[in-house]
């Protein structure tokens, strides 16, 4: 009874999503029954393809962790904005967008004719159950089924994020809901098909740039009750930046194609606005998408434990110009300043691999291989603690 009260809501909810175009996506039905093609060894090397898709749920929602908590359905009796539309179920309705968000894609075809989709998401978290969807709803002759789509979250505490049906992220976020968690999906599948129907001959290339002094590790030092000590010093974790630079090889002259880099930092410049926003990833993609002429897919490193210190926060700096460099809850300017010093670095490493001074210089020989398994662990912390290492009880 349960099962079937789930499809039957789900059905009804569906009913209000336009339809996909039937280009990019095919039923349930089809794609369940569909065999995969197996993967056919290239004579030609590296084949890669990007895609973009919009991926700002409708304003009305709430805007993320940051949020101002109230329920905006019950407007009318509480005196607070009223939501008709039953968008919100413990955050107040978002008012705007101050920056859009995306689902972006890169797809590559190995020397090996295996495939894999690279993905990123302005949302909160990952969500497993997103992807399956998001697989569903890709033509299977494309070979990328759940298991060949690696998705990452950029973090992001300003977007929608109705994604997820566990209970203990609706602490932080607001409450499932399957209007928003199929147009997610969609979206992601539009980016997907997108570059894998516009894959072409590429090289790839990838260094790392060190970008030292703009973050530091949440948990900092302390001392347990018992004084024994924990965590680790602010400035300790990975500065490096990783940055791959995909060129499209087809014609007679490589063209820039797509961008693909990896770095930790806490998207939690903001608060207080109840606006949807991409937070720094926004401005950052705008400026390496222009400076480059290719599409930048970030993927987020070590975010859970990396911040930048905020106006009165360890590890502040002040410039001559009288200026702080200082991005946590600082607000959009600041938030844009460290935007620019990122997209430095990254732009400086992608030219690096233009001008031959890559760790890994320019390829086509590049096989694929994804691995999918479930790890346990850590075997170091079999307990949960209070906090980085803490003796405390929880």
């Amino acid at each position: 009874m349960r099962r079937a009260l789930f499809v039957l809501l789900l059905a009804v909810a569906l009913a209000g999503v336009a339809a996909p175009t039937t280009a990019s996506v095919l039923s349930d039905a089809a794609a369940t029954a569909s065999a995969v093609a197996p993967a056919v060894p290239s004579s030609v090397g590296l084949r890669a393809g990007v895609g973009v898709a919009d991926f700002s749920w409708h304003v009305g929602s709430g805007s993320g962790q940051h949020s101002t908590e109230g329920n905006g359905t019950v407007g009318v009796v509480t005196g607070d904005p009223v939501d008709p539309y039953a968008q919100t179920t413990k955050q107040q309705p978002s008012s705007g967008i101050q920056s859009r968000l995306s689902a972006r894609a890169l797809v590559f075809e190995g020397s090996n004719g295996e495939r894999v989709a690279l993905v990123k998401t302005d949302n909160y978290l990952a969500q497993d159950l997103l992807v399956r969807r998001a697989a569903q709803l890709i033509d299977p002759a494309l070979r990328l089924p759940h298991d060949r789509i690696v998705m990452s979250a950029t973090h992001n505490h300003n977007s929608p994020y109705f994604s997820s049906p566990a209970a203990g992220v609706w602490v932080f976020q607001d409450v499932w809901d399957v209007r928003a968690f199929e147009y997610q999906a969609r979206q992601i599948a539009e980016a997907i098909t997108d570059a894998a129907t516009s894959m072409r001959p590429a090289r790839l290339g990838a260094t790392t740039v060190d970008f030292p002094g703009v973050k530091g590790n949440v948990a900092g030092r302390g001392a347990s009750s018992d004084r024994s000590p924990y965590g680790y010093p602010r400035d300790f974790g990975d500065h490096g930046v990783v940055v791959l630079r995909v060129d499209d090889v087809s014609g007679k002259q490589p063209v820039p194609l797509a961008t693909w880099t990896n770095f930790g930092q806490h998207p939690e410049s903001l608060s207080g606005y109840d606006l949807v926003s991409a937070d720094f990833v926004g401005p950052f993609e705008r400026f390496v998408d222009r400076e480059t002429g290719a599409t930048l897919v970030y993927t987020q490193g070590d975010v859970g434990s990396s911040e930048g210190p905020s106006y009165d926060g360890p590890g502040t700096q002040r410039l001559p110009d009288g200026s702080l460099r200082a991005w946590y809850h600082t607000g959009f300017a600041q938030s844009e300043r460290f935007a620019r010093l990122l997209a430095d670095a990254v732009v400086a490493g992608w030219r690096q691999i233009g001008d031959g001074n890559a760790q890994i210089p320019f390829t086509r020989d590049v096989p694929v291989s994804v691995f999918d398994a479930w790890v346990p662990g850590p075997v170091s912390h079999p307990y949960p603690a209070a906090n980085a290492c803490s003796t405390d009880p929880t």
